[in-house]
């Protein structure tokens, strides 16, 4: 039974713009992560796309190695992405391929995970949501359940850079605190 109380997390945003929406919402939740825990971002943008030819250890790139190593080594992820045509952003996409390798031994197996959508449309993102939960169901890491939190109209809600509309910024500290709730349950069993 592990007992450390500090928790670490590995944040990855889908967008690559630096004033995303979504970049707004994880700035924000990190501004209010619980005692005890501490949240680092992974950039994704220097990851080349996925391509299996460089998918070993003799010519897999430095970036993918080092990216793999921070999800191996965090105790859960937090993922915030805008919708993109009904679906992720492919530098997403290709972030999680990288990752899924090899194939049900990946260092997404087992790993907590809890997922954000952020949309200028009523909807949130819902379906970047769906797609997320597929692809994490694939990989056999360990969704947290909960209702998904897919902030709608997104555009008002963020100002000066930071999520401040109090209900929707309510929901994503709260599946914050749900994903570290989970790593602390599962360190006592």
């Amino acid at each position: 039974m592990n007992t450390n109380p500090h928790v670490s997390l590995l944040a990855v945003c889908g967008s690559l713009r630096a004033q995303s929406y979504s970049t707004a919402v994880l700035r924000t939740l990190i501004d209010h992560v619980p005692v005890n825990v501490r949240v680092e971002q992974a950039a994704i943008s220097s990851l080349p796309f996925y391509n299996q030819d460089l998918d070993d250890e003799q010519t897999r790139p430095v970036a993918v190695t080092v990216f793999k190593e921070r999800i191996r080594d965090c105790d859960g992820l937090l993922v915030v992405t805008p919708e993109y045509n009904h679906g992720l952003p492919a530098a997403l996409k290709n972030a999680i391929d990288w990752a899924s390798r090899p194939a049900y031994e990946s260092v997404l197996k087992d790993k907590p995970v809890v997922c954000i959508t952020a949309s200028p449309s009523l909807y949130g993102g819902v379906r970047a949501h769906v797609h997320l939960q597929q692809l994490f169901a694939s990989t056999l890491s360990r969704q947290i359940i909960m209702p998904p939190v897919a902030l709608g109209g997104i555009g008002g809600k963020v100002v000066n850079g930071i999520l401040s509309d109090g209900i929707s910024l309510d929901l994503a500290i709260g599946a914050l605190q749900r994903l570290v709730d989970f790593v602390r349950q599962e360190r006592q069993s």
